[in-house]
């Protein structure tokens, strides 16, 4: 478009004011809902004459505020807003406006619906308090129509060793009738922080505890969630817990032995950080079947033969969320992370993820296995029982995509073995694609030679491979097999390969009838 000449151009763009006004709305709605805050409202408004009566008839769409703003271009809100319930951010530690932005908040709290209060950066050295206390007060307050709260707390100074002051919200019933939403980032108190009669989301951020800058204090944060968890667990809707916490999750094992039930849950995120609390949550909190669950876990573990129990590395089938979550699984990923450095003994970790058919995530959790020896010659095996304890579980049948990225040690290819990659193919007849990287594809078809006659891999339609040697007349072989046996393969992937012999063209795989060969 913007290669015509200008002139030509005019010529053909049809006036803004032929659009009937419920489109310009729809548009600018549209527009308005993809941005948190804009910053002024000149360029919203300035677009032409119909635009700008448009918009500045519309009361709502000028709620949102930014007490940051100058003062005259707030108060030209207010105005445009008229009676609408307004969205206000503001954020701590912003001198200028500070008096302003605590009188509006004051002020105008029966009008206000959402409330966004955040710290722009992290805790300076010397800092006091996190929050000022004519902050923390206007949540004495009542707000009606309140019925989204965002609070993010700044991150902690790592360097100082002064302990984070605990913090007290005066939070009240009665003070939010009608919250709904309630999001705490980088929260630093296990305090209670808030109930309502009708909260429907929920997201706590507590990854703030894995630094040293944390409260006091022996008190689990743990029992603070399982307060807030009861008093919505009749309306909760959408519940987000993030965080490691140091342990102070252990303490989930203490909870009431029956179940906190949340009858109304449609959506669980859990993740969790240098201990895995997840699977002793679930066993605590009963949610529904159909709600959609998705898990992330980053941990180590010492003992890395108790991994693969049932209910540590993921949560146990017998939750019955848990097992849906396990059959919608279609793309499976096992990886190791990262290369071993030959100088020192570091621990590897070994990713395991899981993606529903539109490669959304579903579960995504690593751990690596901390040893004061070298940890080499166990990774092979940990990498083994890992497969294993996928292959055995059935409700892990529907994989259609497997990629393994084993770990690649001096210059030898360590893993799959043979008989791990039968195995595989007796135990997940629904794969299609197979992603094999920096590892031997000999063992593959190996494999595939053993498996001829058998069920092995019967809908097998994508082979890629990824930075390997290929022995490219026995890649041949195995494709003309596939052919012979009336299942032929689609397409061929090849990325960073190395041809054996290396005079071989790679090219030459597009002659096989029906194969569409990609490369990189």
């Amino acid at each position: 478009m913007f290669s015509r000449p200008p002139k030509r151009f005019g010529q053909n763009r049809q006036p803004i004011g032929k659009i009937p006004t419920e489109i310009l709305l729809r548009i600018f709605k549209e527009w308005l809902a993809s941005e948190d805050f804009y910053p002024y409202e000149l360029p919203i408004a300035s677009v032409c004459k119909a635009w700008r009566k448009t918009v500045i008839g519309e009361t709502v769409l000028w709620s949102k505020i930014d007490l940051d703003w100058h003062p005259e271009v707030i108060s030209r809100f207010m105005s445009r807003a008229k009676n609408s319930p307004l969205a206000v951010r503001l954020s701590c530690y912003y001198e200028p406006n500070t008096p302003f932005s605590l009188d509006f908040v004051r002020v105008q709290r029966h009008r206000i619906r959402s409330i966004n209060l955040h710290y722009p950066g992290k805790l300076p050295f010397e800092a006091e308090t996190v929050y000022p206390a004519e902050w923390m007060s206007i949540f004495s307050y009542e707000f009606p129509r309140l019925n989204s709260l965002f609070v993010k707390f700044p991150w902690a100074n790592n360097e100082t060793s002064r302990p984070a002051l605990s913090i007290d919200f005066d939070f009240k019933t009665a003070n939010f009738p009608q919250l709904r939403r309630l999001d705490l980032k980088n929260l630093i108190t296990y305090q209670p922080w808030v109930s309502s009669i009708c909260l429907r989301i929920l997201h706590l951020d507590l990854k703030c505890f894995c630094t040293p800058f944390r409260v006091d204090g022996t008190a689990p944060i743990s029992d603070g969630l399982f307060t807030v968890l009861q008093l919505s667990a009749a309306t909760l809707e959408d519940l987000e817990i993030l965080g490691d916490l140091y342990g102070r999750m252990q303490y989930i094992e203490q909870w009431p032995s029956e179940q906190l039930e949340l009858p109304r849950l449609a959506h669980l995120h859990l993740y969790a950080r240098e201990s895995n609390w997840i699977p002793i949550f679930l066993q605590r909190v009963a949610i529904p079947e159909n709600t959609k669950l998705t898990i992330k876990s980053e941990w180590f573990h010492q003992a890395h033969d108790e991994i693969f129990r049932e209910g540590t590395f993921l949560p146990p089938s017998s939750i019955p969320a848990v097992r849906k979550m396990k059959s919608l699984t279609r793309v499976l990923r096992v990886e190791y992370d990262e290369e071993v450095d030959p100088d020192g003994f570091p621990s590897i970790p070994l990713k395991i993820s899981g993606f529903d058919s539109d490669h959304k995530p579903l579960f995504d959790t690593s751990f690596a296995v901390n040893s004061d020896f070298d940890i080499r010659p166990e990774l092979n095996k940990i990498f083994e029982q890992a497969m294993r304890w996928l292959i055995q579980d059935p409700h892990l049948s529907k994989v259609q995509c497997l990629i393994v990225r084993p770990l690649w040690q001096d210059g030898e290819p360590s893993f799959p073995h043979e008989r791990l990659w039968k195995d595989i193919g007796m135990a997940w007849p629904a794969i299609r694609e197979v992603h094999i990287a920096e590892t031997s594809l000999d063992n593959f078809l190996f494999a595939f030679e053993r498996l001829v006659g058998t069920t092995g891999f019967p809908n097998l339609e994508c082979l890629c491979l990824y930075k390997l040697p290929v022995e490219c007349f026995r890649l041949g072989k195995f494709l003309t097999a596939r052919k012979d046996l009336g299942r032929p393969l689609s397409r061929l992937g090849f990325f960073g390969v190395t041809p054996i012999p290396r005079t071989f063209m790679l090219d030459a795989f597009k002659t096989f009838p029906g194969l569409t060969l990609v490369r990189m």
